[in-house]
């Protein structure tokens, strides 16, 4: 995400200083084109004082054509005396007072590069601009269908006006020009240039806050689903899953999310279970001490050592029961204590077994034990591993069949002891096995429940496995029968 967001703000940056460079650039080449278009008219003001001279010379506009139309030739050297100018003059002069004196001076005017040698090339230069007399008269024009006509309001008032010792003598008008230059020209230019960039400036913050928003609530949008989904399992619902796929942290972190509330949802479930298992194990031999208690009150029963004794095994069941839960609680937090110290594991299995004779006798089972390989001591605390093992031969002995043997192997697996622990019943039925080991699950409850059981055998066993480091698991012999497996750490 770190270089996600690192992106974005670079992406916000360079569009920022993208449209300020380009606005910029733009506003400001405008502004120049358009001053530097406009002054070109400020070179007429010199043109101006070469009318006035021509005029102040001649007395008159007439042959003043000559001043807007000049010639050059690359190899033509001129006659001392004579210049394009001075004979374009002749040719107006002799021209003039017919009313065309125009159109002569610039006839002979153009004929006379072509007599100043032949096959040489001639460039012609007409300056733009319009001449007006006094009245506004155009005298010249760069555009024939002008001369003659009058001056706008307008024109005349963007001509320059031509005077001679302070009396007006005629204007010059060139279009899209100005007169002059204003004298804050360069003051003018930077003010321009500086609301172009403040323009500029102004759109890309815009340009840029508008990035900025697209790109936080693309960034925000999971964050914000992700703190509804997690105040909703905070206030205890723990079914809320949220689908995110916008980037991979938001993604990585939403199912996260999912899995905490199915791990949340799934201790719920399995607490309010445990309670009402709890609370059904503890009536059962309550209610039994109950009756009993009446009974005798009621004199149905004589008060003998007979009677006392159901209400004697009831409340040893309360006890194991609440021992038995003290237990998971402790290894659950991690508090059980644990009195390690170097044990042989075959002795201890041959001492549990000891415990056994007369349950096993009674219904007429072995128990084969073999042992492959040496078996080094284990640093285990041995009261409760033999707690183990009375779990795990308690639950193969009411599943045994009559007159069939209890297997116990023991040998070394890597840095691990092995116990397998085999009984020759029906075996554990698939659907059963992955819940084994669950708290007060009992595949076959009447059986269990007859024969004093609690549901909570299994699951200490495997609590105290783990405790030592080792673990505890179960599955059905390819020959029949079910095979729980202990291994502790050597």
């Amino acid at each position: 995400m770190r270089n996600r967001l690192l992106i974005a703000f670079l992406i916000v940056i360079i569009t920022a200083l993208g449209t300020v460079l380009a606005l910029s650039n733009y506003s400001a080449s405008t502004q120049v084109r358009g001053y530097l278009r406009m002054s070109m008219g400020g070179n007429s003001m010199m043109f101006a004082q070469e009318l006035i001279s021509y005029y102040r010379e001649h007395g008159s506009w007439s042959g003043v054509e000559a001043l807007f139309t000049e010639t050059s030739s690359e190899n033509t050297m001129m006659g001392e005396g004579s210049s394009p100018m001075g004979g374009q003059h002749q040719g107006q002069g002799a021209g003039q007072g017919n009313g065309q004196s125009q159109g002569a001076g610039q006839s002979q005017g153009a004929g006379q590069p072509q007599g100043q040698g032949a096959g040489n090339p001639v460039t012609v230069i007409r300056r733009n601009g319009y001449l007006a007399d006094k009245t506004g008269r155009v005298v010249y024009a760069s555009d024939p269908a002008r001369t003659g006509t009058v001056l706008t309001k307008a024109e005349r008032g963007a001509a320059t006006p031509l005077k001679q010792d302070g009396e007006l003598i005629g204007y010059l008008y060139v279009p899209n020009a100005l007169s002059v230059l204003p004298e804050n020209f360069e003051s003018q230019l930077t003010q321009k240039v500086q609301q172009a960039i403040l323009t500029a400036a102004l759109v890309s913050t815009i340009a840029a806050l508008l990035l900025a928003i697209v790109l936080t609530n693309r960034f925000v949008r999971p964050v914000r689903t992700l703190t509804d989904a997690a105040e909703k399992i905070a206030s205890g619902d723990f079914s809320q899953r949220v689908n995110i796929s916008s980037y991979s942290e938001a993604e990585r972190l939403g199912k996260t999310l999912n899995t905490m509330a199915a791990s949340l949802q799934s201790a719920e479930t399995a607490r309010q279970a445990l309670t009402a298992d709890i609370a059904h194990e503890l009536r059962n031999p309550l209610a039994v001490q109950r009756a009993q208690l009446e009974a005798l009150e009621d004199g149905v029963f004589p008060l003998d050592l007979n009677a006392l004794k159901p209400i004697r095994e009831q409340n040893a069941l309360l006890i194991r029961l609440v021992d038995d839960l003290r237990v998971l609680a402790l290894s659950d937090a991690g508090k059980l204590s644990l009195n390690k110290r170097p044990t042989d594991l075959r002795a201890l299995c041959q001492d549990t077994l000891q415990g056994f004779e007369a349950a096993l006798s009674a219904k007429d089972l072995q128990v084969v034990t073999r042992c492959e390989g040496h078996l080094p001591l284990l640093n285990v605390d041995p009261d409760r591993i033999q707690q183990i093992l009375q779990n795990l031969l308690m639950n193969a002995q009411r599943y045994t069949t009559r007159g069939t043997a209890i297997e116990l192997t023991l040998r070394q697996e890597g840095a691990f002891a092995r116990l397998d622990v085999r009984d020759h019943g029906p075996g554990i039925d698939p659907e059963d096995l992955p819940h084994i080991f669950d708290r007060f699950y009992r595949s076959d409850p009447s059986r269990e429940r007859e024969s004093g059981g609690t549901g909570l055998g299994l699951a200490i066993a495997r609590n105290l496995a783990e405790a030592h480091g080792g673990t505890l698991n179960a599955y059905n012999h390819p020959q029949g029968g079910a095979v729980f497996s202990l291994r502790l750490p050597l």
